[in-house]
């Protein structure tokens, strides 16, 4: 998973685990999942969730070797030509750091930055709710020490 990976680099990032999400949106066909496979080997690959008119990048991951190689820009051009077929008008790359190398990536694909502003909502109820909460505070301050 990205946010993972981002993190072990030492990236702020939330510790949010949503990680049973792509299975079920997969599993109901509100996403997708694209990859760039080269002898049997994936070298990247990219989850969507998508809608009628459009799509939201959920989650890509490529290993720094495979960014040499451009394994992610060409799937990401394989992608947006994908959704173009499928009549998708709009494809939002997803959140990222204003100066991050992510954000110098979508940039770099074509992206225009917008502001955006997210909730997360848990349904699961307010005991599971509060252990995340506390289990997230903990780790803030223990990732500050």
């Amino acid at each position: 998973h990205s946010l993972r990976r981002r993190r072990a680099r030492g990236e702020n990032i939330p510790l949010f685990d949503d990680s049973d999400l792509p299975l079920a949106l997969l599993d109901v066909g509100a996403a997708r999942i694209y990859e760039c496979v080269l002898d049997g080997d994936v070298l990247g690959s990219v989850i969507i969730s998508v809608a009628e008119k459009g799509a939201h990048g959920y989650s890509a991951g490529y290993s720094e070797a495979v960014m040499k190689l451009g394994a992610a820009v060409f799937l990401s051009e394989a992608t947006f030509q994908s959704l173009k077929v499928d009549g998708k008008s709009v494809f939002n790359l997803g959140d990222a750091p204003r100066d991050s190398g992510l954000a110098v990536f979508k940039r770099g694909l074509g992206a225009a930055l917008h502001e955006s502003h997210s909730r997360v909502f848990d349904t699961a109820g307010p005991i599971r709710s509060a252990v995340l909460t506390a289990y997230s505070s903990l780790s803030r301050v223990r990732n500050r020490s």
